[in-house]
């Protein structure tokens, strides 16, 4: 399974945006109206193979993901929660810091 990925580093904090392939370029409305567009800048277009993903999840302090596969990939990898899923037209959406 193959998802895009953007590392973003400001200082030490690492944040990992990962996207659906076929997300990318949407405009979703979500809960009150809310709009996430998943544009190429924040979530990249570096293809990156589930094993070689998950190595970079343990230096990450933030992880945005938008996505069937990408959500499901981060709950099995023991991130976040289904609770804390918001969907945006049906797409799951999930943001989670590590404290």
């Amino acid at each position: 399974m193959k998802l895009l990925v953007r590392k973003h580093t400001v200082g030490g904090t690492v944040l990992l945006a990962i996207c659906d392939p076929d997300v990318l370029g949407r405009t979703l409305t979500g809960p009150r109206n809310a709009k996430v567009i998943v544009k190429h800048p924040f979530y990249g277009d570096t293809e990156m193979e589930a094993e070689e993903l998950q190595k970079e999840l343990g230096n990450a302090i933030s992880i945005n993901a938008i996505g069937e596969k990408s959500v499901r990939f981060l709950l099995e990898c023991g991130y976040g929660n289904s609770r804390s899923v918001i969907e945006f037209e049906g797409v799951p959406h999930l943001m989670f810091m590590k404290v």
